[in-house]
């Protein structure tokens, strides 16, 4: 039976400009194995497969390919063959690192802002979001509902997004530090039909953008709390906010830490970096001196280059011990003060990142989008358990749990058997993927074993299933 694959909306966007056009000979859709092959662009996949047919396998992605132009595109960023980087755990292995990213932009300064004895001084209220007759308020909508007793309000940062110094007192380069500086296609940051339709039909390479973030920004400087954590913490205190989520820890204020800090080179027989350590151990004690809770996110997407270039990152088993060693690490190192821990942020949206432009470039040979994903999830819902597993072993104090995110539909039509099985599929290939096997039976919901074989969602065994859902 054919399987049909889910397009993005870009992809389905050139079909209709091309019809548009009348030029039924701009495009043609063909299957390839190749993720380098010239003037092609891979469709990105979701989760969710069609419905159409009840077994995926691992056939080559398809691909769209413009056969009415000479003009090649780059549509794959450059990136070294998996495996070809050796493991030199010096300072001139970390900078050969550094040269898969590029130049760097140093920080306006490097010493620690410490807030002065005044008052902070608070914004004015922002105005509302939605005009009055747009929406209705919360209380208007839910009249019934209020927050419980000891209610915790919080707010969270990732480490890419707000740190910056980003090659400062002995980080290693991420994933993203390198593909923030790739060149970016308008097809994937656009989404006027008109845009995509000239860049296509006319001069393909108006479809190249000069950097893959839209305005050519990058995680080098950005908001560098790395410096102002205090002024932030501090801000955040008066804010009336008490916990702080960060990737790494955070207030409530969460806060992701950045493995690469820790770990430059990611692995576990790699030394630490005790000046990462120190950074977010001087942030945790700030944060509880101005009565602000500390949130500790371990994964915000941003993987240590070296894992991607050394093995593929998640698409690897090697990827779970060098994993619960950076968690084990942190537990140790921050084990009293953070009470709140979160191993990974939004998996499902990591493990759909990969299979995209330009991480697919990091693909290991022989992967796909359509088969990455799920080994990626395989992998790092084991990561998950192992951390877990630690935690409990160590004595932690604290609770630890992931940040999953999606929803739960529910059915246009309420008569039909249709809706309620597309709800129960889109419930499966969501949100479940994670929250089935973290909070379920350990195992992948059914139907996701039903609709795809091994070679693409890999199996647990009895022993990982029961490590997954302890």
């Amino acid at each position: 039976m054919l399987a049909l694959r889910a397009l993005n909306l870009a992809s389905l966007v050139l079909c209709a400009a091309a019809q548009a056009a009348q030029t039924p000979s701009v495009l043609s859709v063909l299957s390839t194995s190749s993720a380098t092959s010239q003037g092609v662009i891979g469709l990105s996949q979701s989760f969710i497969p069609s419905a159409i047919s009840p077994t995926l396998s691992a056939t080559p992605s398809t691909t769209v390919v413009f056969s009415s132009s000479t003009t090649q595109t780059p549509t794959s960023a450059p990136f070294v063959p998996i495996g070809s980087i050796p493991r030199n755990y010096t300072p001139e292995g970390l900078q050969q690192l550094w040269d898969l990213v590029g130049p760097v932009d140093p920080p306006p300064f490097t010493t620690t802002a410490i807030p002065g004895p005044a008052p902070v001084t608070l914004p004015t209220a922002p105005p509302p979001l939605y005009p009055t007759w747009y929406a209705l308020g919360p209380k208007g909508v839910f009249p019934h509902l209020s927050f419980p007793k000891g209610f915790t309000f919080g707010v969270a940062t990732a480490a890419y997004q707000v740190e910056g110094a980003t090659m400062s007192e002995g980080k290693g380069p991420t994933a993203w530090d390198w593909a923030g500086r790739q060149p970016g296609l308008l097809l994937l940051l656009s989404s006027l039909l008109s845009e995509i339709a000239t860049c296509i039909l006319t001069d393909r390479s108006l479809c190249v953008t000069e950097d893959a973030i839209a305005d050519g920004t990058n995680g080098d400087i950005v908001d560098l709390q790395y410096f102002l954590y205090k002024n932030d913490t501090a801000r955040t205190a008066a804010l009336g906010v008490n916990a702080h989520s960060f990737s790494s820890p955070y207030l409530i204020f969460g806060k992701s830490i950045s493995w690469a800090r820790i770990f430059p080179f990611g692995t576990k027989d790699s030394p630490i970096n005790q000046a990462g350590l120190d950074h977010y151990s001087d942030l945790i004690d700030f944060s509880l001196s101005v009565g602000v809770e500390p949130v500790v996110t371990l994964f915000h997407w941003d993987i240590p280059i070296a894992l991607t270039a050394y093995y593929g990152g998640f698409l690897s088993p090697n990827i779970v011990d060098d994993y619960v060693n950076y968690a084990t690490t942190v537990f140790k190192a921050y084990n009293g003060r953070v009470q709140r821990w979160y191993t990974f942020n939004e998996p499902q949206v990591y493990c759909n990142q990969i299979t995209t432009y330009p991480f697919t470039a990091m693909l290991i040979p022989g992967f796909n989008a359509s088969t990455a994903m799920y080994h990626c999830a395989y992998h790092l819902l084991k990561a998950h358990a192992g951390a877990v597993r630690v935690f409990r072993a160590m004595n932690i104090s604290g609770e630890i749990a992931f940040k999953n995110a999606g929803y739960v539909g529910t059915v246009w039509r309420t008569n039909t058997t249709e809706d309620a099985e597309a709800l129960e599929r889109n419930a499966a290939f969501g949100i479940g993927v994670f929250a089935g096997p973290v909070y379920g039976s350990g195992d992948w919901p059914g139907l996701l074993k039903e609709t795809l074989d091994e070679t693409i969602l890999p199996r647990f065994t009895e022993e990982e299933k029961n490590d997954i859902k302890g």
